[in-house]
């Protein structure tokens, strides 16, 4: 009997051990199950947050651009024309009584520099440039709006944008160009900033683009 109650004993012993180190593995494989859960969501929710960023990091494909603008330059002693942006200058323009404006075409923004395309045109004088190209600030020229009725010219947050920033509502001159996107433009007047399309501007001084 007592040889039987050992057995026992020890039969007992083995089973719980046995239990424990079931129950053991189980906790274990649980906790392993749970973290490769972990991995698995962190994977898609970083793979949704990539996919956010491509969307949202797409770059719009500008074509060129062609827009006539004004010389709007306070200073007197000329403006100058240069090569490229901040570089030699090729050509100063002078307002004087032979050429009481100046009007080109634009074809490119590059911080805050605007390429200038084909010759300027004066009053009595056309000033070619050097390869028929030049760069002029954004801060001294301007254009003119083109809603003589006095429609609501609405500004968008991008080209071809969904998003509405502001708008100009009434026939407005002096508005800097400070962006350009194939027939978009990005212009600011006063507080407005925003992007509107080319043919609601107008780059004669003297006269309306209608």
């Amino acid at each position: 009997m007592k040889h039987i109650s050992i057995l026992s004993t020890l039969t007992l012993l083995l089973l719980v051990y046995s239990c424990a180190e079931n129950k053991d593995d189980i906790q274990e494989e649980m906790m392993v199950n749970a973290t490769e859960k972990e991995i698995d969501k962190n994977l898609v929710a970083n793979s949704t947050e990539e996919a956010t960023d491509i969307v949202d990091n797409e770059e719009v494909v500008c074509e060129e651009s062609l827009l006539t603008v004004f010389l709007d330059d306070p200073d007197l002693t000329g403006t100058n024309i240069r090569k490229k942006p901040k570089g030699e200058v090729a050509v100063k323009l002078i307002l004087d009584e032979n050429n009481i404006g100046f009007m080109m075409d634009i074809c490119e923004e590059k911080n805050g520099w605007l390429r200038i395309k084909g010759p300027i045109i004066g009053d009595m004088d056309e000033i070619d440039l050097p390869d028929q190209s030049g760069w002029i600030h954004h801060s001294v020229v301007s254009v003119g709006t083109r809603n003589y009725g006095g429609q609501e010219i609405p500004l968008m947050d991008e080209p071809n944008g969904t998003n509405q920033t502001g708008a100009i509502l009434r026939e407005s001159y002096g508005v800097k160009i400070i962006g350009l996107c194939g027939e978009w433009v990005k212009i600011q007047h006063n507080k407005n900033k925003g992007w509107v399309k080319a043919e609601w501007l107008c780059g004669n001084p003297f006269t309306t683009c209608s």
